[in-house]
């Protein structure tokens, strides 16, 4: 009797990845301008078939001093263009390994190998795969080869910094800062493909443009003093961030015929929420006024206060629609201030407190709000219920730590002490009354974290020969000091929200 070994060899799916990269550099100039240009290429063929990405960058820049060098232009400008295709996802979800690894043993995987076969009925080629759909399995190759993902990206960055030194200690700064990404994605879906990601038997196309740009703007008064034993260093400016963030597009199943990748062929007919137009957008600003101060006595005692505040166009049509979070903190080196042991080489205490504000997600607060209803292709207003007072969150935190040096710098102690306490978190509940609203934005919570870290380090010498190693001890709590004023209130988030 003849017995036929069948060889499984997943590994045979694989194949060798490969990165290419090359970089072409000039510098040039004076001692009063510089001139940077950089041209570089990354070029990736990863181990999973059709697995690519391809990177380009071009920098520029250039820095120029001028009026017995107290003043100073910087401008650098970068472009980036990434192309990358099919992106390997982690999960069960468009991974060709959950079914590589899975594949059953005493199976051969050439019989797999050519994904696809020809239908006569439906004139195309379907997929070939007869091992089940469990955990949304399909054939590897086809996953590689007929579910393709692609995104376009081209990026621009562009620089602007102007400073100007009035006197030895006084100077004036400012910087524009412009962030600009085009991406464009696409994602085909061949028929065959299994319904819960084709949602369709005749295919499913998705094509969408998005345009994230990000401005930047700051004005700087900068302060360098000593009189003596004193020392001052000042910062005192405002700043303006204006970020947008444009989405538009399709995406859903096809319509007959299969694999018509285009706009026209979704089939928007088939009530689903995958089948709809991809529109959003986002428009987000943030003016600040901004200042540090730092006073420093003989090199050995440091006080530093800051403070900043914010008007944040997330808090519009609200009643507090700016926030201050202010710092304080001081140091000081007592090796220097005092007579110690002297195994003791150098020993310094430092604590701080701080109050840091953010604001609500952008657009909360709007007025107007509209949710996409796909069983009849219109949109219509959103029917949450919203706080007449929304606050930002505010994490209120304080520290304090000690570093030491011993034993002629061999040894190093460094501990630390921290707790924060953070309110006005914000959720969106369940309303289970009915009425106008079945969901609705309340802020509440009361969240501490605290926690010590000890760190120990020995470092020593011995002619050519260096011994360094370090340990670390750190304990961390958190505990929710309060989440409702009404404790009879309940909050259930479910999920990875959870709650």
């Amino acid at each position: 009797m003849l017995q036929v070994l069948v060889v499984t060899r997943p590994n045979d799916f694989f194949r060798t990845g490969v990165n290419f990269t090359n970089n072409a550099t000039v510098m040039s100039g004076t001692e009063r301008n510089q001139v940077y240009l950089s041209l570089g290429s990354s070029t990736v063929r990863g181990i999973i078939p059709n697995n690519d990405f391809e990177r380009y960058n071009l920098t520029f820049k250039n820095v120029f001093s001028a009026l017995q060098d107290k003043l100073r232009l910087t401008f650098s400008f970068k472009f980036v263009r990434e192309n990358d295709k099919n992106m390997l996802a982690q999960g069960q979800y468009f991974n060709p390994l959950t079914s590589v690894y899975l594949f059953p043993r005493g199976e051969s995987f050439d019989a797999i190998k050519e994904f696809e076969s020809y239908d006569v009925a439906r004139n195309i080629n379907l997929q070939n795969w007869s091992y089940g759909d469990d955990l949304k399995m399909q054939n590897p190759y086809w996953v590689a080869n007929r579910m393709l993902r692609t995104t376009k990206r081209n990026r621009y960055l562009t620089d602007l910094g102007v400073k100007y030194h009035l006197t030895n200690w006084f100077a004036l700064e400012g910087r524009l800062r412009w962030d600009e990404a085009v991406n464009k994605l696409e994602d085909k879906r061949y028929a065959s493909t299994l319904d819960i990601f084709a949602h369709s038997p005749y295919g499913y196309y998705s094509y969408s443009k998005v345009n994230d740009r990000s401005f930047y703007a700051d004005i700087m008064a900068d302060v360098s003093k000593r009189w003596g034993d004193l020392s001052l260093v000042a910062n005192v400016g405002t700043a303006f961030t204006n970020t947008s963030y444009d989405v538009a597009g399709f995406q859903g199943g096809l319509k007959a015929p299969s694999n018509i990748f285009t706009p026209n062929g979704i089939d928007y007919s088939r009530v689903s929420s995958d089948n709809r137009p991809i529109f959003d957008i986002t428009r987000h600003a943030i003016h600040s006024v901004l200042g540090s101060v730092e006073l420093g006595w003989q090199e050995r005692v440091y006080l530093t206060v800051t403070g900043r505040n914010d008007w944040d166009s997330s808090l519009s049509n609200t009643a507090q629609q700016s926030f201050f979070y202010p710092s304080v903190g001081m140091s000081a080196i007592l090796s220097k201030m005092f007579k110690l042991p002297k195994f003791v080489d150098f020993l310094k205490f430092r604590t701080s407190w701080a109050s840091v504000g953010s604001a609500i997600s952008p657009n909360i607060s709007s007025a107007w709000r509209y949710e996409y209803v796909p069983s009849t292709g219109t949109y219509h207003t959103v029917t949450y219920k919203f706080l007449d007072n929304f606050y930002p969150e505010r994490t209120n935190s304080w520290e304090a730590g000690m570093t030491a040096h011993l034993f002629k710098e061999a040894m190093s102690v460094k501990f630390t002490l921290y707790q924060s306490d953070t309110k006005n978190q914000t959720f969106l509940r369940q309303i289970t009354l009915g009425g106008a609203f079945n969901r609705e934005y309340i802020q509440a919570g009361d969240v501490q974290n605290r926690g010590l870290e000890l760190s120990v380090g020995y470092n020593k010498k011995w002619n050519d020969l260096r011994w360094t190693t370090n340990m670390t001890y750190s304990t961390n709590s958190n505990r929710i000091i309060r989440l409702l004023d009404n404790p009879n209130e309940t909050l259930r988030q479910g999920g990875l929200n959870g709650l």
